[in-house]
Order: structure tokens, then sequence, then C-alpha cells
């Protein structure tokens, strides 16, 4: 009897996720880009709109998520967890190929304080710049800032579909670059030694760097409400003992690099 043929298994499509503060068009462009190829849910255990697409670029297709708009990946509920752990694939989210970071052209520097979160946690990011219509002739020049992030800088008017065909070159030319952590500032050395000990109690399943452990020193306390926290993750973070200087070295060293690079 000749054996059965299997099915073939259909690859992965590429993931891309798309992050940014509130209210800087990111689900507009999400819903330009993926027009009615999108589904909507919740997240597990939330009431958390979930926003799944697919884009088309050509004869490749790849699948946008629309992380619930945050001003930092600092996470201290299970509402925030979920641009933590999609960013990175935590908790059973898929990784994404590629962060695309929607970064408001009227609030610059506010919007860029996530990009580097991100590049410190290793994600693969570029940029989308959105709200260049308000921002009028004060909007911000790509090739400058591509110049000093280092990433794929696209400016674009998803209510118009301006600069969508620009942007999905950008995408499929940034899924072929490194994703290496990237670091803005220098931590003290009292803080590089939390974070050595920190990042070796990371669960086995997390990246391990520096911006994991970083992420887990400013996240994990005795207040957040956050899921899926190994208690050998909890005894590290405690017995590191963070004095309110080193708790507010990571802020303050963001804000200094964009005040002198961005403002």
């Amino acid at each position: 009897m000749p054996a059965m043929s299997e099915r073939p298994v259909r690859e992965r499509r590429p993931l891309v996720a798309l992050v940014g503060n509130p209210n800087v068009g990111k689900t507009t462009l999400f819903n330009a880009l993926t027009g009615s190829f999108a589904k909507v849910s919740n997240y597990p255990g939330v009431t958390v709109e979930r926003r799944l697409g697919v884009l088309r670029l050509g004869t490749t297709e790849l699948d946008v998520l629309d992380v619930p708009g945050t001003y930092s990946l600092v996470a201290r509920s299970a509402e925030e967890q979920i641009a933590i752990d999609s960013v990175m694939g935590l908790n059973g989210e898929a990784r994404p190929d590629l962060v695309v970071v929607c970064v408001d052209a009227t609030q610059l520097a506010r919007s860029l304080y996530l990009l580097l979160q991100c590049h410190e946690l290793g994600a693969r990011c570029m940029v989308a710049l959105t709200m260049v219509d308000e921002a009028g002739a004060s909007a911000p020049d790509p090739a400058k800032l591509h110049a000093i992030l280092g990433v794929e800088v696209v400016a674009v008017d998803a209510r118009r579909r301006r600069g969508l065909d620009t942007l999905g070159e950008s995408i499929q030319r940034s899924l072929q670059q490194s994703a290496e952590p990237r670091w803005r500032w220098q931590p003290s050395e009292p803080l590089q030694a939390h974070l050595r000990s920190v990042r070796d109690q990371l669960p086995d399943s997390w990246p391990h760097n520096d911006g994991m452990a970083l992420w887990a020193l400013s996240s994990v306390d005795d207040d957040h409400e956050l899921a899926h926290i190994p208690d050998r993750l909890r005894r590290a973070v405690s017995a590191c003992g963070l004095t309110r200087a080193l708790d507010d070295e990571p802020v303050l060293a963001r804000w200094a690099f964009l005040d002198r690079e961005i403002a």
C-alpha cells in the first residue's frame, strides 16, 4: 500500500509588530497596511483588543500585529505586560521579526523613547514617522533621523496613503538587517553589577541580555500584577535593593540622549 503523502507545512509568515504611544496614528497605519485582511480579538485574560492582519508586498505576505499603545515598555499590570510580551515574544507570544515604531513627528523625543527601549532589548526596528501633515514644515527630516538612529525612517500619511509603498520597501530591507541590542547610554558600574545578577536568573525561554535584565529590574516589585514571573527572578530583583538613583538612571540617561541628539 503506497504511503500517504504528508500535507506540506506552510512556512510561518514574517511577523511585523507596530508599536507606539497612544494617538500617534498607529492603528490608522495598521488599517491602511492590512485593509480588509485584519481580524480583531482579545488578548487572553484581559479586555484589550488584539488586531492582527496581513500585509501583501508583491508576492510576499507578512503578518502585522497592532500592539496596544504605550509610552514605555516598563510594565506593572497585566495590560501593560502586553507590550513587552508582544515586542520580545514572551509568555506564548510570537517574537516579531521586525518592530515598526510609530513616531509622532510633532512629539519626536517622547515617541522615540520607546525606540530606545526596543533597541536595548535587542529588537530589530525601524521607524514610521506619522503626523507629518500636522507637523508641516517643522516635520523632521527622515534622512537626518536615520543618520542619528541607524535605522530606516519613512514618513507616512496613512489617511491619504502617502509613503506606504516606500514603507513597504523599507520593511523588506529592515527584515534583512541584524537584530542586536543597542545602547545609547552606558550603565554605571553598580547598575551593571545588578544587571549581571538578574540576567543569570531570567527564564530560559527569555532572551538573555542586559535589556531584559533591566526590564525586570524596572518592572518586577512587590506591587506588580505581572504573570509568569518565576520566583527565582523575583528573588534576584529583590536582592538587588535598588536605590532611587539607580532606579532613575535608565530613564534619565535615555532622556539625556534624546535631549542631546533630537531636541
